[in-house]
């Protein structure tokens, strides 16, 4: 059984001060093996040195879309981890980070 491919060209963008949209390659159907969703798990974390506030995990529920916004508050981090589920297994990870 042939591994689906992994998310391609996740990159994160910040918009103004309060969002930030990570944007991916869109997952494409495999012969005989056809793509379900996506499966997202997103932190945020402090961007200063001088805070030492624990990583909150951002609940997101699985989707279709190859993109996700997400409300930001300044001076953040937020992560990303994509993978594609199929009918017969799912990628493997994909991740990517930016600063807010």
């Amino acid at each position: 059984l042939e591994i689906p491919p992994p998310v391609t060209e996740l990159e994160g963008t910040v918009y103004g001060r309060d969002n930030v949209t990570f944007t991916w390659t869109p997952a494409q159907n495999m012969d005989d093996n056809y793509f379900l969703e996506y499966r997202i798990s997103a932190w945020r974390r402090s961007a200063s040195p001088y805070r030492t506030d624990p990583e909150v995990t951002i609940s997101l529920d699985p989707t279709r879309d190859p993109f996700i916004s997400l409300d930001v508050e300044p001076y953040c981090v937020y992560s990303l981890e994509v993978v594609a589920v199929y009918e017969d297994g799912e990628s493997e990870l994909t991740s990517a980070s930016v600063e807010s």
